[in-house]
């Protein structure tokens, strides 16, 4: 995917769109330690520990988001309600690096795990959300 500027990036949260100030979309796989399975125990005639193999296997693959300072877009969204987020529900998230026409981030099933509300007097009084994929996922690609 070609570098993009990020004013060009739209996000949607549960088929809606939201303003966002920043996002991010991290994969992870957790490794699984198989050293020593390779390994013999003992050395001839003397009892002395063989030196083994150290090894590591990819575990499941998780995906996790965080929107900083989320906010109803009502330009994409004159006539739609805005969803009531919080912590412990199920949500379809969808990020588009290169505006909505483009290729996205999709996470058809997400908990979402953290809910931020935090506003200043003179301005927005957006909110912050984290969560995690349950289940499979695709990566933008071109």
């Amino acid at each position: 995917m070609p570098q993009r500027s990020g004013w060009e990036a739209r996000v949607k949260l549960g088929g809606l769109f939201y303003a966002v100030k920043t996002w991010r979309f991290e994969t992870a796989v957790p490794d699984l330690d198989v050293s020593n399975t390779e390994g013999v125990a003992g050395n001839g005639l003397v009892a002395a520990p063989a030196i083994g193999y150290s090894g590591a296997l990819p575990g499941l693959a998780k995906g996790t988001f965080t929107l900083a300072s989320a906010t109803f877009d009502d330009d994409n969204n004159p006539f739609a309600v805005p969803l009531l987020l919080r912590a412990g529900i199920y949500l379809a998230v969808q990020i588009f690096p290169a505006r909505a026409t483009g290729v996205s981030h999709l996470l058809p099933n997400c908990l979402i795990m953290r809910v931020t509300h935090e506003g200043d007097v003179t301005g927005l009084s957006p909110v912050t959300i984290e969560g995690t994929t349950d289940g499979a996922y695709s990566v933008a690609a071109t």
